[in-house]
């Protein structure tokens, strides 16, 4: 028996992917805390664009620059990070698409 899917249901699924879409954005590195990836942008540009449906705006990531670029994220994730470097803890950057190391942030 074939069931079909009615407008309702599409509708549905729509709203659905367009709430979760924010949910995608992901920066070009990123790093761990608790079990969970916090994304970093190298990219102004780029982190402005990702976020612009999220209702968060683009921060300096950290202080200052690190590793030799300029790095930006939600205050959350920089919060976050800030965290760590007071509790004397590494921020260790990775990139986001192959995983490999890109610096370790020392407090």
């Amino acid at each position: 028996m074939v069931k079909l899917v009615g407008k309702k249901d599409i509708l549905i699924i729509v709203a659905s992917l367009s709430i979760a879409t924010p949910a995608l954005a992901e920066g070009d590195l990123y790093y761990m805390h608790n079990g969970s990836p916090y994304f970093v942008w190298t990219s102004l540009k780029q982190c402005q664009y990702d976020l612009r449906n999220a209702n968060r705006g683009c921060d300096n990531f950290g202080y200052k620059s690190f590793c030799g670029h300029h790095m930006y994220s939600t205050s959350a994730t920089s919060n976050v990070a800030k965290d760590r470097w007071r509790r004397n803890q590494n921020v260790q950057l990775r990139d986001t698409n192959t995983n490999s190391k890109v610096c370790n942030i020392t407090p």
